[in-house]
Protein backbone atom coordinates (compact mmCIF):
# COMPACT_ATOMS: atom_id res chain seq x y z
CA UNK A 1 0.00 0.00 0.00
CA UNK A 2 2.88 2.59 0.32
CA UNK A 3 2.05 3.73 3.49
CA UNK A 4 5.01 3.85 6.15
CA UNK A 5 4.56 2.47 9.29
CA UNK A 6 5.59 4.28 12.34
CA UNK A 7 6.60 3.23 15.80
CA UNK A 8 6.70 5.62 19.10
CA UNK A 9 8.87 4.10 21.67
CA UNK A 10 10.93 2.08 19.85
CA UNK A 11 13.65 -0.11 21.04
CA UNK A 12 12.38 -0.88 24.31
CA UNK A 13 13.22 -4.52 25.92
CA UNK A 14 12.86 -5.61 29.12
CA UNK A 15 14.48 -9.17 27.73
CA UNK A 16 12.07 -11.42 29.21
CA UNK A 17 10.18 -13.60 26.14
CA UNK A 18 7.42 -14.94 28.46
CA UNK A 19 5.67 -11.21 28.19
CA UNK A 20 3.48 -10.84 25.38
CA UNK A 21 4.44 -7.04 24.82
CA UNK A 22 7.98 -7.83 24.40
CA UNK A 23 7.33 -10.02 21.16
CA UNK A 24 4.55 -7.05 20.26
CA UNK A 25 7.36 -4.54 20.88
CA UNK A 26 9.83 -6.22 18.44
CA UNK A 27 7.86 -7.30 15.50
CA UNK A 28 6.71 -3.59 15.75
CA UNK A 29 9.95 -2.66 15.47
CA UNK A 30 11.29 -4.98 12.79
CA UNK A 31 7.53 -3.83 10.27
CA UNK A 32 8.15 -0.74 11.42
CA UNK A 33 9.33 2.12 8.79
CA UNK A 34 10.37 5.11 11.04
CA UNK A 35 11.32 4.19 14.56
CA UNK A 36 10.77 6.98 17.42
CA UNK A 37 12.68 6.21 20.62
CA UNK A 38 12.66 7.76 23.81
CA UNK A 39 16.25 7.05 25.00
CA UNK A 40 19.89 6.03 23.99
CA UNK A 41 19.42 2.46 25.33
CA UNK A 42 16.10 1.94 23.06
CA UNK A 43 18.61 3.13 20.38
CA UNK A 44 21.41 0.81 20.98
CA UNK A 45 18.52 -2.18 21.60
CA UNK A 46 17.68 -1.74 18.10
CA UNK A 47 21.41 -1.21 16.83
CA UNK A 48 22.04 -4.81 18.76
CA UNK A 49 19.52 -6.45 16.45
CA UNK A 50 20.03 -4.55 13.12
CA UNK A 51 18.81 -1.78 11.33
CA UNK A 52 17.00 -2.82 8.44
CA UNK A 53 17.99 -0.79 4.78
CA UNK A 54 14.12 1.06 5.20
CA UNK A 55 14.06 2.38 8.74
CA UNK A 56 14.95 5.27 10.50
CA UNK A 57 15.86 5.58 14.24
CA UNK A 58 15.45 8.94 15.25
CA UNK A 59 15.73 9.39 19.08
CA UNK A 60 12.89 12.10 20.34
CA UNK A 61 12.79 11.42 23.75
CA UNK A 62 9.74 10.25 25.75
CA UNK A 63 5.93 11.54 24.69
CA UNK A 64 5.17 10.04 28.15
CA UNK A 65 7.40 12.95 29.89
CA UNK A 66 4.96 15.81 27.29
CA UNK A 67 2.11 14.42 28.58
CA UNK A 68 3.28 14.49 32.51
CA UNK A 69 4.42 17.92 31.88
CA UNK A 70 0.94 19.08 30.15
CA UNK A 71 -1.44 17.46 32.19
CA UNK A 72 0.19 17.55 35.83
CA UNK A 73 -1.10 21.65 36.22
CA UNK A 74 -4.46 20.02 36.00
CA UNK A 75 -4.25 16.64 38.65
CA UNK A 76 -7.07 16.48 40.62
CA UNK A 77 -8.59 15.01 44.31
CA UNK A 78 -11.05 12.61 43.38
CA UNK A 79 -13.72 11.53 46.39
CA UNK A 80 -12.58 8.19 45.94
CA UNK A 81 -9.10 9.20 47.38
CA UNK A 82 -10.66 10.90 50.96
CA UNK A 83 -8.45 8.45 52.81
CA UNK A 84 -5.22 10.05 51.62
CA UNK A 85 -6.32 13.08 53.48
CA UNK A 86 -6.33 10.87 56.90
CA UNK A 87 -2.69 10.37 56.77
CA UNK A 88 -0.26 11.62 59.37
CA UNK A 89 2.66 10.02 57.34
CA UNK A 90 4.23 9.30 54.18
CA UNK A 91 1.97 6.65 51.61
CA UNK A 92 2.61 4.00 49.00
CA UNK A 93 1.26 4.34 46.33
CA UNK A 94 0.50 0.54 44.67
CA UNK A 95 -0.45 -0.93 41.62
CA UNK A 96 -0.73 -5.15 40.16
CA UNK A 97 -1.82 -5.80 37.30
CA UNK A 98 0.37 -8.02 35.53
CA UNK A 99 -0.16 -10.97 34.26
CA UNK A 100 3.16 -12.60 35.45
CA UNK A 101 2.28 -11.35 39.18
CA UNK A 102 -1.75 -11.68 39.28
CA UNK A 103 -2.04 -14.78 37.55
CA UNK A 104 -0.45 -16.89 39.39
CA UNK A 105 -1.83 -17.62 42.64
CA UNK A 106 1.02 -17.74 44.83
CA UNK A 107 3.04 -15.19 42.96
CA UNK A 108 -0.15 -12.90 43.86
CA UNK A 109 0.24 -13.82 47.66
CA UNK A 110 3.33 -13.17 47.75
CA UNK A 111 2.86 -9.61 45.88
CA UNK A 112 0.00 -8.90 48.56
CA UNK A 113 1.97 -10.27 51.38
CA UNK A 114 4.74 -7.81 50.89
CA UNK A 115 2.29 -4.79 50.82
CA UNK A 116 0.51 -6.14 54.00
CA UNK A 117 4.13 -6.27 55.50
CA UNK A 118 4.88 -2.44 54.22
CA UNK A 119 1.09 -1.53 55.56
CA UNK A 120 1.45 -3.22 59.08
CA UNK A 121 5.12 -1.74 59.31
CA UNK A 122 3.92 2.04 59.24
CA UNK A 123 4.00 3.23 55.93
CA UNK A 124 0.24 2.98 54.76
CA UNK A 125 -0.48 1.52 51.21
CA UNK A 126 -3.07 3.12 48.75
CA UNK A 127 -3.85 0.96 45.92
CA UNK A 128 -6.31 1.57 43.12
CA UNK A 129 -7.40 -2.21 42.63
CA UNK A 130 -8.14 -2.96 38.77
CA UNK A 131 -11.24 -5.24 38.89
CA UNK A 132 -9.28 -8.26 36.97
CA UNK A 133 -6.96 -7.77 39.87
CA UNK A 134 -9.67 -8.02 42.55
CA UNK A 135 -11.03 -11.06 41.09
CA UNK A 136 -7.87 -12.55 41.24
CA UNK A 137 -7.52 -11.66 44.59
CA UNK A 138 -11.07 -13.52 45.27
CA UNK A 139 -10.15 -16.55 43.75
CA UNK A 140 -6.80 -16.85 45.62
CA UNK A 141 -8.45 -16.36 48.74
CA UNK A 142 -5.81 -13.58 49.52
CA UNK A 143 -6.35 -10.75 52.33
CA UNK A 144 -5.64 -7.15 51.61
CA UNK A 145 -4.86 -5.63 54.40
CA UNK A 146 -4.20 -2.03 53.17
CA UNK A 147 -6.26 0.50 51.45
CA UNK A 148 -7.73 -0.07 48.60
CA UNK A 149 -9.78 2.18 45.94
CA UNK A 150 -12.00 1.61 42.33
CA UNK A 151 -9.60 2.43 39.57
CA UNK A 152 -8.92 6.40 39.42
CA UNK A 153 -8.37 7.93 35.57
CA UNK A 154 -5.17 9.67 34.61
CA UNK A 155 -5.90 12.96 36.09
CA UNK A 156 -6.74 11.77 39.57
CA UNK A 157 -3.13 9.43 39.25
CA UNK A 158 -1.04 12.37 38.76
CA UNK A 159 -2.41 13.96 41.81
CA UNK A 160 -1.83 10.08 43.94
CA UNK A 161 1.73 10.50 42.49
CA UNK A 162 2.05 14.13 43.94
CA UNK A 163 1.11 13.28 47.17
CA UNK A 164 2.63 10.49 47.64
CA UNK A 165 6.21 9.52 49.20
CA UNK A 166 6.76 6.31 47.12
CA UNK A 167 5.74 4.51 44.47
CA UNK A 168 5.27 0.93 44.27
CA UNK A 169 4.26 -0.69 40.86
CA UNK A 170 4.47 -3.24 38.34
CA UNK A 171 3.40 -0.92 35.48
CA UNK A 172 5.58 0.26 32.65
CA UNK A 173 3.87 3.85 32.73
CA UNK A 174 3.87 4.56 36.29
CA UNK A 175 7.55 3.90 36.80
CA UNK A 176 8.11 7.12 34.25
CA UNK A 177 5.34 9.21 36.43
CA UNK A 178 7.09 8.39 39.44
CA UNK A 179 10.27 9.91 38.23
CA UNK A 180 8.82 13.16 35.75
CA UNK A 181 7.14 13.69 39.29
CA UNK A 182 9.90 13.31 41.87
CA UNK A 183 9.06 10.04 43.23
CA UNK A 184 10.75 6.83 43.79
CA UNK A 185 9.32 4.05 42.95
CA UNK A 186 10.16 0.06 43.07
CA UNK A 187 8.86 -2.18 40.54
CA UNK A 188 7.14 -5.24 41.26
CA UNK A 189 9.08 -7.23 38.37
CA UNK A 190 12.38 -9.19 37.99
CA UNK A 191 13.28 -6.84 35.36
CA UNK A 192 11.86 -3.40 33.09
CA UNK A 193 12.16 -2.30 29.64
CA UNK A 194 12.96 1.21 31.72
CA UNK A 195 16.51 0.58 32.50
CA UNK A 196 17.87 3.66 32.78
CA UNK A 197 15.82 4.49 35.79
CA UNK A 198 17.24 1.60 37.47
CA UNK A 199 20.76 2.63 36.11
CA UNK A 200 20.73 5.99 37.86
CA UNK A 201 18.97 4.53 41.12
CA UNK A 202 15.40 6.09 40.69
CA UNK A 203 13.84 2.92 40.14
CA UNK A 204 14.48 -0.29 42.00
CA UNK A 205 13.29 -4.02 40.84
CA UNK A 206 11.94 -6.28 43.91
CA UNK A 207 11.62 -9.18 42.40
CA UNK A 208 9.96 -12.46 43.69
CA UNK A 209 11.72 -14.29 46.10
CA UNK A 210 13.30 -11.09 47.08
CA UNK A 211 15.18 -11.75 50.91
CA UNK A 212 14.49 -8.25 51.78
CA UNK A 213 11.38 -6.76 53.94
CA UNK A 214 9.65 -4.58 51.01
CA UNK A 215 9.31 -2.35 54.05
CA UNK A 216 12.90 -1.96 54.73
CA UNK A 217 13.72 -1.36 50.78
CA UNK A 218 11.39 1.59 50.73
CA UNK A 219 12.63 3.09 54.17
CA UNK A 220 16.11 3.08 52.83
CA UNK A 221 14.86 4.39 49.42
CA UNK A 222 13.42 7.74 50.80
CA UNK A 223 16.56 8.46 52.63
CA UNK A 224 18.21 8.78 48.93
CA UNK A 225 17.96 11.73 47.08
CA UNK A 226 16.19 11.10 44.04
CA UNK A 227 19.01 11.74 40.81
CA UNK A 228 18.41 14.33 38.37
CA UNK A 229 19.49 12.73 34.99
CA UNK A 230 16.95 13.35 32.56
CA UNK A 231 17.13 10.17 30.16
CA UNK A 232 13.86 10.81 28.47
CA UNK A 233 14.75 14.08 26.60
CA UNK A 234 13.38 17.37 27.13
CA UNK A 235 9.56 17.06 27.15
CA UNK A 236 9.05 18.03 23.17
CA UNK A 237 9.04 14.77 22.15
CA UNK A 238 5.82 15.12 20.33
CA UNK A 239 6.74 18.77 18.62
CA UNK A 240 9.90 16.51 17.28
CA UNK A 241 7.51 13.63 15.51
CA UNK A 242 5.39 15.94 14.04
CA UNK A 243 8.15 18.61 12.57
CA UNK A 244 10.34 14.99 11.57
CA UNK A 245 6.64 13.98 9.75
CA UNK A 246 5.85 17.62 8.00
CA UNK A 247 9.85 17.37 6.93
CA UNK A 248 9.80 13.96 5.24
CA UNK A 249 6.26 15.09 3.61
CA UNK A 250 4.12 12.63 5.15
Amino acid sequence: WGIPIIHVEAGLRSFNDEMPEEWNRIQTDQLSHILFTPSAAADGNIEDEGILPYQRVVNVGDTMFDAVQMFSLFARHHETMGVLEWFQKPFALATLHRMENVKHPERLKERIASLNELHQQGIPVWMPLHPSTRNEVEKAGVEIKFFTVPPVGYLEMLWAIQQCAIVITDSGGLQKEAYFLGKHCITLRNETEWVELVDIGANVLYPLGATEPLSQKVRRMLKQPLPQETPYGSGDAAIQIAQFLIDQGN
